[in-house]
């Protein structure tokens, strides 16, 4: 890996460093940083994108020496395990985004590194007894497995508990296969990113390099059996008459595999869903909802109550959609009922839908 190649150190594994406790807890995983400013070699990484895979996440005081005399040894134990699934993130609370740069240039950490200006981030690790990273608690690290669960790793031996950590994680395509001139389309396809490998796979998958071939075949099963599951939901929903849900699946369809072609019926949905009175109102939800977010901040009781019922409409009328799982956020956050036909809700983040056509 080369400092240019920060992104390489996200598909080698998402480890979130916090080492603390010995006991190992099954605790909510914080929300990455979604604002690429708050990233250092690597663009923001999100839960979905690291799905399957588990993550080595390290702390760290930038003006602690015995912390800067740890990096090598930590750098030395993941590129030896690179081939794991994992990948390593490194973590800096409370300092500026130029000084975190300069230290790791000096330091060669070349891993995606969260720079955790507001300690927001560490914040949201408290819970799990991380606390505050000062001279006094200069490092922590910790793992979470690929099913999702924070746990403490062991402190003195960083190669063990890469491989420990690894266990029930897996790669889309395991990197040992993956000749070194594949790594980075092997790296879009592994996160996800799969707009614009369409062309190149292909031109792989005719190679006359046997180890080329084979591994540009899986690379592009890999992306056709996700697309092909994501549009026979689409299609399922849309059948099932929940209309607007197909057209957020559609959306996510249409962001995510540009360059790849529609099935006959995906292609008449997404022709025929946009005109559909359903999607519609529902996108007319989501204008509305952007709304409601702005006033509930500081709403008194009776407006509280009047925003409250448009949610709770929005969580009747679009089950198993974003949209629903967003007004249910805002319903459980301002403290008011949840109706049950609106499933999990989750995420605070607004519904990545936008509303226009596709």
């Amino acid at each position: 890996m080369t400092s240019k190649a920060g992104w390489t150190g996200v598909l080698l594994a998402f480890v979130f460093v916090l080492l603390v406790a010995d006991s190992r807890k099954a605790l909510a995983q914080p929300p990455l940083p979604k604002n690429p400013g708050q990233w250092v070699n690597s663009q923001p990484l999100s839960y979905e994108q690291l799905r399957g895979k588990a993550v080595y996440l390290v702390f760290f005081e930038e003006t602690c020496p015995k912390c800067r005399a740890a990096w090598p040894d930590i750098l030395s134990a993941a590129k030896s395990n690179e081939k794991l699934p994992v990948v390593f993130i490194a973590v800096n609370s409370g300092t500026q985004r130029a000084e975190v740069e300069r230290y790791a240039q000096q330091v060669k950490i070349n891993w995606p590194i969260i720079v955790d200006t507001d300690r927001s981030f560490e914040k949201e690790f408290a819970s799990s007894s991380v606390g505050e990273i000062s001279l006094q608690n200069i490092r922590q690290i910790r793992g979470i497995s690929a099913a999702g669960k924070i746990e403490s790793l062991p402190y003195d031996d960083y190669s063990d508990a890469i491989k420990g950590l690894a266990q029930g994680a897996t790669w889309k395509v395991e990197r040992a296969e993956v000749p070194p001139e594949m790594i980075p389309l092997w790296q879009q396809v592994e996160f996800g990113a799969y707009g614009g490998v369409a062309q190149p796979l292909k031109k792989a998958a005719l190679s006359n390099r046997p180890e080329v071939k084979s591994v540009a075949e899986k690379m592009l099963a890999v992306v056709d059996a996700e697309r092909q599951e994501l549009e026979n939901e689409a299609l399922a929903s849309a059948e099932a008459g929940n209309k607007f849900k197909a057209y957020e699946l559609l959306l996510k369809l249409n962001d995510t595999f540009k360059g790849y072609p529609l099935s006959d019926g995906a292609a008449k949905l997404k022709k025929d869903l946009p005109k559909d009175p359903q999607v519609k109102s529902g996108l007319a939800a989501l204008k509305q909802i952007q709304n409601i977010e702005r006033q509930l901040a500081n709403a008194k009781p009776q407006l509280k109550e009047k925003l409250g019922e448009q949610l709770s409409k929005m969580v009747t009328d679009y089950p198993e959609t974003q949209l629903a799982t967003h007004a249910a956020a805002l319903l459980k956050g301002a403290g008011l009922d949840v109706p049950e036909a609106g499933g999990a809700a989750g995420s605070q983040n607004p519904p990545a839908i936008k509303s226009g056509t596709f």
